[in-house]
């Protein structure tokens, strides 16, 4: 008779993390790294439509700080020391995204690395890296509490068409994000409400829910902590991240500028503490087309096409530069050392000339024309060389 299918996750050698955006959890063998593994869609996630960045649905940042923090809890790294994001991950209006977070092993002093990586459902070879970042397992003293809110002598700030001036640079928040509901200042620092919508669901757990903790930063538009804030800004680094409670639906925020990134308290509603970041970095986003090509949304491809040479120049006008790459059993920082100085000094002997005319540095792998290819690093070296030179 046919034997049953696994019935769940421990049956196929996975453990259940609890997390909404990470499903499950895999030791791999070998070595103490874990990999999480999750899936996200606007289908299956649908608040993640109210972060919409122009015109595109993006993940939060505070999304992938959240990550972070449910991966290091596991591992018994709850801290985030560093964490810094280099792709935005946008959801596709159909299907969904694979997610996965790997955290490395354990160093002498018990930090692990970590990197948050996506892919299509329907592409196994596209996997991009949106985050790389430090887990660490001390977490220090816990934060000031915000016993006295609103605090003495902090002068009100008006919050009121916040979200319109937003929505005009491309910023459409939807309602789950607009969480501001009263902001203060006093002494160079902000102070602000922050609450989740009464009839939002789904709030369990997560660390910290990412569109609180992200309506949290815009209480930084009512102040001028941040320069910029009109043409929009995204959070893009953290430092010295940690969560003390879990579960929150309303927050007390101070936000205070420090050592060039925003210091960040959250309390809740009785002022003890729910979470601290020592250092938030911001960056603006220019235009639609800067999010959409990072974020890997268009229609753009890699096309080759053969080039003509013109009829009308003449062959003594062009000078063909050969240029040698890795050799089988040289040195190779020497032989890009030598490469790139032969280049430079066959540079520097042609803009001397009065009468320069043309160079052709003429490279083989140089750059990896097709998928899987690794570039010659001296041919490289000196395709860079020569680019910079044409740049100045």
């Amino acid at each position: 008779p046919p034997v049953a299918g696994p019935a769940g996750l421990a049956e196929v050698g996975l453990t259940a993390t609890g997390h909404p955006l990470l499903g499950a959890g895999l030791e791999l063998p070998g070595t103490d790294a874990v990999a999480f593994t999750g899936s996200v869609s606007l289908g299956t996630h649908p608040w993640l439509a109210d972060h919409a960045i122009m015109g595109s649905a993006l993940l939060p940042g505070t999304a992938f700080l959240d990550l972070a923090l449910a991966a290091g809890e596991h591992v018994g790294c709850p801290r985030v020391d560093d964490l810094a994001l280099q792709a935005p991950l946008a959801l596709p209006a159909h299907g969904s995204v694979r997610l996965q977070v790997r955290v490395e092993g354990a160093e002498p002093d018990g930090r692990r690395q970590v990197g948050v990586y996506s892919r299509p459902e329907d592409d196994e070879d596209a996997w991009t890296q949106h985050a790389i970042g430090v887990l660490a397992p001390e977490t220090g003293p816990s934060p000031e509490a915000l016993t006295e809110w609103p605090p003495p002598g902090a002068e009100p700030v008006s919050v009121d068409g916040l979200y319109d001036d937003l929505a005009a640079t491309g910023f459409a928040y939807g309602p789950l994000f607009r969480g501001l509901r009263a902001a203060w200042v006093r002494d160079g620092a902000v102070y602000a409400d922050i609450a989740l919508p009464d009839e939002t669901a789904g709030v369990a757990g997560y660390g910290l829910h990412p569109a609180l903790l992200d309506a949290a930063l815009h209480a930084l538009g009512c102040a001028h902590l941040v320069e910029d804030w009109k043409d929009g800004q995204l959070p893009f680094a953290w430092t010295g991240a940690r969560i003390h409670a879990v579960g929150a639906r309303a927050l007390r925020v101070r936000l205070r500028a420090e050592n060039g990134g925003i210091a960040l308290i959250a309390a809740d509603a009785g002022g003890q503490p729910v979470a601290e970041i020592e250092s938030i970095r911001l960056r603006p986003v220019a235009d639609a087309r800067t999010v959409r090509a990072s974020a890997g949304v268009g229609l753009s491809r890699v096309e080759w096409v053969p080039v003509v040479p013109a009829d009308d120049r003449a062959d003594d006008d062009v000078t063909l530069v050969p240029v040698a790459g890795r050799g089988t059993d040289g040195d190779l920082v020497a032989e890009v050392r030598a490469g790139v100085a032969a280049a430079l000094a066959r540079l520097q002997e042609q803009l001397a000339d009065e009468r320069p005319g043309r160079l052709m540095f003429v490279t083989r792998g140089a750059v990896a024309a097709l998928q899987h290819e690794e570039p010659d690093p001296v041919a490289a070296a000196v395709w860079g060389l020569v680019r910079s030179a044409q740049s100045e």
